[in-house]
């Protein structure tokens, strides 16, 4: 049966934990209130620990771009472009880029930095937590701890102390290393999307739990919906994934293990609240295995699950192969508006709840909130100017009304102004293509927003309640003119209420921090081990004990040793 009252109980407690020294960490902040600035163009903060006004001289801030491939407006460059100009002008800042290069080149350069003991930039984005413990173990960046309680704002604040854990991956021996970015809250959470003109053609209901869905799926096994001759697999899974193949943003089968009570590959208090556990050797997904070895045998799934990776397993779904998937609240968007009904205007796909499975309960792979890590130089001079610069970003993505950005960034970049209203239809923009300014942030495309918010805001406009915010209006100003007229009939939209419905459902990988020291060595090979035991068993090419064998090998080629690892790190944010 599924333990999610503990594992929420666990989250919870963590949280009620840290929040006290948090908070109090925030309200030690103070200092004199000088606007005119020193010597070296710092401005000290307010009462509220808010950096003011514009740098005067401005001062200069370092970092590099990992996307060689940026468009910009003609006479525009990585340094001279509306960002950089906007940073300077209004907030007295000169972005300046040490290098630009390509994504999967980041992390090398910062590496060889590292290793010849060159500087490194001022500030770094980095996404890999292997390196921010080399970073942090080479002694070269910064404990923030000070400065964030000093310079944030009281609106960045009151976001990150929403949940203490979103600062585990970057805390060690009770520092800072290091500002986490925040993903949009339950944004990957997958739910189901079916075919409901199939469901029509057949006669059935949406499925509410695994009996109701097994019937479904046979039933649309038998018939030839696309009149091509086959028995098409009318759920559509791939798992070709390196990381976690069983908990990925489309083709999801993270549900399948939620419905008897575990994720493989989380890590979550699955048996005791205070204890980690791994998720792939739990009892559960040895029942959830047998499962789906019995959906593979009467055809349900397809006999390329091994071999088909997140984008091919959902052509499953847009080449109408199948007629079931699991996906995150976008994905009706694309691919499934973008691929399936431009190809066929007459299918029509409903967003659904996850089914309850045998313990009587959904469960679902949550979205981990804490994403990529803004890092900084240890000599790094000017914090302070960071974090307005940081503050100001937060401020003008979650702008309030009357404010010149609550349309937008830039007019004519993100949005123009059309008939009195904003648009940010491609055909709007005359001579010009809509650029997305976010790409130019010092943290290239990090949006910087509370992660809760926009989902309430598209649950409030789903359910027809009028947009009054500026961030309202942007949602409500992206959806179709009959969308707006009838806002039941956005199924994005519908796919976000029925997620906030289930919020319930969310299961969380709560080990957050960087590869331990076993992981590092070990963590390759018992991964290997786990996906090739589990795939046989869902092939029928073993038996289901074989994955007793599996949690017994597992436990002797390391996984003691990194359940032991992480449960250290785990007591150690625990306390705090």
């Amino acid at each position: 049966m599924i333990r999610k009252s503990r594992i929420r109980k666990a989250h919870n407690k963590i949280a009620s934990l840290l929040v006290i020294v948090l908070t109090l960490s925030m309200l030690a902040a103070c200092s004199s209130n000088n606007s005119a600035g020193d010597e070296n163009g710092n401005i000290p903060a307010d009462s509220d620990g808010f950096a003011k006004g514009k740098f005067e001289p401005a001062v200069e801030i370092s970092t590099y771009q990992c996307n060689n491939n940026l468009t910009y407006r003609d006479g525009e460059s990585i340094q001279d472009n509306v960002h950089t100009r906007w940073a300077k002008e209004e907030l007295g800042i000169q972005i300046k880029y040490d290098w630009v290069t390509s994504g999967d080149q980041c992390a090398n350069k910062i590496r060889l930095a590292l290793a010849g003991n060159q500087k490194l930039p001022d500030v770094m984005t980095i996404g890999d937590y292997q390196m921010l413990g080399d970073l942090i173990e080479s002694g070269k960046i910064m404990d923030i701890s000070e400065a964030f309680d000093k310079y944030a704002s009281d609106q960045v604040k009151a976001i990150y102390g929403q949940d203490p854990s979103y600062w585990f991956g970057v805390s060690k021996d009770g520092a800072k290393y290091g500002i986490p970015t925040l993903n949009e809250s339950m944004n990957n959470d997958p739910l189901l999307y079916i075919r409901q003109d199939w469901l029509d053609q057949i006669g059935m209901q949406a499925p509410t739990n695994f009996d109701e869905l097994e019937k479904v799926m046979d039933a649309m096994l038998q018939a030839d919906f696309n009149g091509n001759g086959k028995k098409d697999a009318p759920l559509a899974l791939g798992l070709k994934n390196d990381l976690n193949p069983f908990a990925t943003y489309m083709t999801d089968a993270s549900w399948i293990f939620g419905g008897y009570g575990s994720i493989p590959g989380y890590w979550n208090t699955w048996n005791d609240e205070n204890t980690l556990e791994y998720g792939s050797i739990q009892p559960e997904v040895k029942e959830a295995l047998a499962k789906m070895q019995e959906w593979f045998t009467k055809g349900y799934i397809s006999e390329d699950i091994g071999l088909l990776d997140e984008r091919k397993g959902s052509e499953q779904f847009t080449s109408e192969k199948s007629g079931i998937i699991a996906g995150p609240t976008w994905m009706y968007s694309w691919p499934i508006q973008a691929s399936l009904m431009k190809n066929n205007s007459d299918a029509k796909v409903t967003p659904i709840k996850i089914p309850a499975g045998p313990s009587g309960k959904a469960g679902r792979h949550g979205t981990t909130i804490p994403g990529p890590i803004i890092v900084f130089n240890k000599d790094f001079k000017h914090i302070d100017a960071f974090m307005l610069y940081f503050n100001k970003l937060y401020e003008y993505n979650n702008p309030a009304k009357g404010s010149p950005y609550e349309n937008g960034w830039h007019e004519g970049y993100d949005y123009v102004m059309k008939d009195g209203k904003v648009s940010r239809e491609r055909a709007d923009f005359p001579n010009e293509t809509p650029i997305d300014v976010s790409k130019y942030f010092m943290m290239e495309g990090v949006k910087l927003v509370d992660p809760h918010l926009s989902l309430e805001i598209r649950r409030k406009l789903y359910n027809g309640e009028a947009p009054s915010t500026p961030q309202e209006h942007q949602w409500y100003n992206m959806a179709t003119k009959e969308e707006r007229a009838n806002p039941k009939s956005n199924k994005s939209w519908q796919a976000v209420d029925i997620v906030l419905q289930q919020q319930d459902s969310s299961i969380l990988d709560m080990y957050l921090g960087p590869p331990t020291k076993t992981m590092v060595n070990k963590s390759e090979a018992l991964r290997t081990l786990e996906h090739e035991t589990f795939m046989s068993i869902i092939y029928g090419k073993a038996p289901i004990s074989e994955f007793d064998t599996f949690v017994e090998k597992w436990k002797k080629s390391g996984g003691d040793e990194i359940t032991a690892e992480i449960n250290e790190w785990f007591q150690q944010v625990n306390n705090k």
